[in-house]
């Protein structure tokens, strides 16, 4: 399948653990915990349909007319989509900075990493070749294990989508450190730091690794790198300070964080546009602009969630039941999807522009719903541990 990948890439990283290993010593909290985790899943699940949206819009921009009205329809939505990536990695980080303090382990910690990440990294990567030899498009025979070795392994590239595990290896890696410096007062009581000081500071140390990288690192694949998602890291982290955070900060400031995210999309996509048309493009206009929309649209986003809440028709508990076990099972839907996608690509294209948009929505859902059914269908089971780490 022909993707269009930005710079910095998008993709999907796997679910991060659920929060905290203790039990909440009240019913209340219990609940109340439990509906933290229901829209943490939720938004999961929105970003994991998008991610598999994003890939089908890529490929679906081979087919339509360059230039056409189609196109800069089909244009603009893969463009909006790259707010997977920050997405993922802010709810991530917001998970991890809301789990017990006094309970890590480092050796606990990097145990269940190691199964949930390394292992699945260093398997589908290995599977990933394979594919690629059996379709005809791998490695010879005599280049196989340097190639699984390296681009596959240290570069992330066993495959177009296989990169974020190398990089949700590295935001492991970091994650206790930033949470140390944001939450560390938390169980004494103390209260966060103010979120518009963490914000700007944020802000400022990724324009100093943007500088740092043109001018000293000179790396073309930074996407890669744990460092070049410092905000949604850090933001993520800061809301996760105190348990509503978020919440909190979403019901006082929806209608601001709306408008702030449309405007970035607005003042982005020129810049989006330019780069997949390989036009003359100011890069750091266009990274600035990326940050800035794609940061934007993780807070939106996961406040949609939020709202998604407050429906309690029969319709809305199933939409949320659904999007939740989807959120659950999106290591395996991100896993799974790429190989779908390639089969559906080598079938007939429709020439009508009607009919491109149905099949865009038609393998969308079907690169969704055919792993997320393989996926409960193997949940709890030995193989599901072996192929997913869990």
């Amino acid at each position: 399948m022909t993707e269009i990948r930005p710079a910095p890439p998008s993709a999907i990283p796997p679910s991060p653990d659920r929060i905290g290993e203790g039990q909440p010593d009240t019913a209340r909290e219990t609940a109340n915990a439990g509906q933290r985790l229901e829209w943490l899943d939720i938004c999961r699940g929105l970003t994991i349909v998008l991610v598999v949206l994003h890939h089908v819009t890529g490929a679906g921009l081979d087919h339509a007319p360059t230039g056409g009205k189609l196109y800069f329809a089909v244009l603009s939505v893969n463009r909006f989509t790259q707010l997977v990536v920050p997405t993922f990695l802010f709810l991530s980080a917001l998970v991890f900075a809301l789990s017990p303090l006094s309970r890590f382990s480092w050796r606990r910690y990097l145990s269940s990493r190691a199964r949930q990440l390394l292992w699945p990294y260093v398997l589908w990567t290995a599977l990933y070749l394979g594919f690629q030899i059996v379709t005809g498009v791998g490695p010879v025979a005599g280049q196989r294990l340097a190639a699984f070795w390296n681009p596959g392994l240290l570069q992330g590239k066993g495959y177009f989508h296989l990169y974020y595990l190398l990089l949700a290896l590295q935001v492991a890696l970091l994650l206790p450190f930033i949470r140390a410096l944001l939450v560390r007062g938390r169980e004494q009581g103390r209260r966060p730091l103010r979120l518009g000081w963490v914000a700007l500071g944020a802000a400022a140390l990724q324009l100093g690794i943007y500088l740092v990288n043109l001018r000293v690192w000179h790396l073309n694949n930074v996407g890669v790198l744990s460092l070049w998602y410092v905000l949604p890291l850090v933001l993520g982290t800061a809301l996760g300070a105190s348990p509503d955070r978020f919440t909190a900060l979403w019901a006082r400031r929806k209608g601001w964080l709306l408008a702030a995210c449309g405007v970035a999309f607005a003042l982005y996509l020129p810049s989006g546009f330019a780069e997949v048309l390989h036009r003359p493009l100011n890069v750091l206009a266009y990274t600035a602009g990326n940050w800035a929309y794609t940061v934007l649209a993780a807070l939106v986003l996961s406040g949609v969630s939020v709202e998604l809440l407050r429906y309690t028709s029969p319709l809305g508990e199933k939409l949320r039941h659904l999007l939740g076990r989807l959120g659950q099972l999106s290591l395996q839907v991100y896993l799974l999807h790429p190989m779908l996608l390639w089969v559906l690509d080598r079938l007939p294209y429709p020439k009508p522009a009607a009919l491109q948009v149905l099949v865009i929505v038609l393998y969308t859902a079907l690169g969704v719903g055919l792993p997320l059914a393989f996926a409960r269908l193997i949940e709890g089971r030995r193989l599901s541990v072996w192929l997913f780490g869990r």
